[in-house]
């Protein structure tokens, strides 16, 4: 599973989300109304662009000029994902909704997927990029359509709860950030990581797979570290000193900022 968090779709998202939902109408193009793939809600289906950028815009009461407006957030399960749930898209919109509970669930403000505005939209073609590995090499042509199973979802979530509601913000820093809900001490901010695990239990949920533990989150991010304490390792021993407790600490939060720079293949 691969999942990305960004403060800006096509057209960035200090302003209209117009931009964005019309791109994200690009596979529409030509097709019959029947072979159209529209966007969904957590309650609704068949919802149309227009309808998707009313929504979202009208929704930004009291948000600066420059604020956020908008959020997209992408899920691209793995082809061996995708096989486990065949060719059901009602499962990859169930999986969406359930992910998305967790996405508001993660602000712990007592939100529920009901209370996000967001609109999702299932996309099945993927081209090569010029940063891709294939296109520097020459083996494809950049824009060229990727092969095999390439479906995933795309979000626009509103920087507000419905009704113009409580401003939330999926790239606030959840660390040393508490707050009480009834009564109770809380975490602030969004936690990207555990969003992670959230978005794989919500697949295997849905899709009624058994995820193995070498495929879990968590199982990769504590390969991710040791194979971080190793370079360090490789490191002491090749200078023959000790790099030092500093060094070792930004070698460290580097490497964690890769994991947790808003994507990450979990």
């Amino acid at each position: 599973m691969y999942v990305k968090i960004q403060n800006s779709g096509k057209g960035g998202n200090s302003g209209s989300c117009s931009d964005y939902a019309t791109y994200l109408e690009k596979e529409n193009e030509g097709k019959i109304e029947s072979e159209k793939e529209y966007f969904f809600s957590n309650d609704r289906d068949n919802i149309k662009a227009y309808e998707v950028i009313e929504s979202i815009d009208s929704n930004n009461k009291r948000l600066g000029k420059k604020e956020s407006k908008f959020f997209s957030v992408t899920f691209s399960p793995s082809q061996k994902e995708l096989k486990s749930i065949g060719n059901d898209k009602e499962k990859l919109k169930a999986f969406t909704r359930t992910a998305m509970d967790g996405y508001a669930d993660n602000f712990n403000k007592g939100l529920k997927g009901q209370d996000m505005l967001y609109f999702a939209k299932i996309e099945k073609e993927r081209t090569y990029k010029g940063t891709d590995k294939e296109v520097k090499n020459r083996e494809q042509k950049q824009g060229a359509l990727k092969q095999g199973d390439n479906r995933h979802i795309h979000v626009i979530v509103s920087r507000r709860a419905k009704g113009n509601g409580a401003k939330v913000s999926p790239l606030a820093n959840s660390k040393n950030n508490t707050a009480m809900l009834n009564g109770k001490k809380v975490q602030k901010g969004f936690d990207r990581q555990k969003f992670y695990t959230i978005v794989e239990e919500s697949f295997d949920k849905e899709s009624g797979r058994s995820r193995a533990l070498e495929e879990t989150y968590q199982y990769k991010l504590e390969q991710t570290k040791l194979s971080t304490e190793e370079k360090i390792k490789e490191l002491d021993n090749a200078q023959n000193i000790d790099v030092g407790k500093h060094n070792k600490e930004n070698i460290l939060e580097k490497e964690k900022t890769k994991s947790n720079n808003n994507q990450l293949e979990i």
